[in-house]
């Protein structure tokens, strides 16, 4: 008995580090294929791997659209550079702002996570599968990984404080969340005016109520 619970122990360690190498490798016809599967794992067993990280090129902008059911009046906030800013400030008593900043940015990044890994799905379909998507396709795909996701779960929660903070009926509005970046200049542009940072936007929800 002692002897199967070690065999099984150890084909179910073998096995998950087998599965964790497979996503976690460079780009590659065997990793690329399974992202679709991905998610289910990703779901049950998240891990992010980040050794020897590049120093990040861009900041990111989340955005909270807010839109007036009868008079479709809209009202868009950015949430992530004034907790930044704020955290800089009272530190170091900024502990409130350090956690808020900190899960804001994880889910964020979590987010741009996937969808690199979409976009290399649909990569792999059109090269390899030559299936070529559509517009609408692409955006339901999107929406398939992301939409039904905890992490813009937790984002669609927060939208309930920036309601509150900014006077905003919640419940007489519609809501859409956008995930976008800006470029960091690099040091020694740092003060050109010739540099102008301009952002991108990466993904815009399906407007949802509360």
């Amino acid at each position: 008995m002692y002897k199967f619970a070690t065999y099984l122990v150890l084909f179910v360690f073998s096995i998950y580090w087998s599965i964790t190498v497979v996503f976690i490798s460079p780009s590659n016809y065997i990793n690329i294929s399974l992202l679709e599967y991905s998610y289910i794992f990703e779901t049950f067993f998240y891990q992010k791997w980040a050794f020897f990280s590049p120093p990040p090129s861009s900041n990111d902008r989340l955005y909270y659209v807010f839109q007036n059911k009868i008079t479709k009046k809209e009202r868009v906030f950015e949430v992530i550079e004034p907790i930044t800013k704020l955290k800089s400030i009272k530190a170091p008593f900024n502990t409130e702002e350090d956690i808020l900043d900190y899960v804001l940015s994880n889910t964020v990044n979590t987010i741009r996570d996937e969808i690199v890994s979409i976009n290399e799905v649909i990569k792999y379909r059109q090269t390899t599968k030559k299936i070529i998507l559509t517009s609408d396709e692409k955006i339901k795909l999107y929406n398939k990984r992301l939409e039904g996701g905890s992490s813009l779960q937790t984002l669609k929660n927060y939208s309930k404080l920036v309601a509150q903070k900014n006077n905003i009926e919640i419940e007489s509005s519609t809501i859409k969340i956008l995930i976008g970046s800006i470029e960091i200049p690099k040091f020694h542009y740092r003060n050109s005016d010739k540099i102008k940072n301009s952002g991108t936007i990466l993904y815009e929800s399906e407007k949802f109520e509360l």
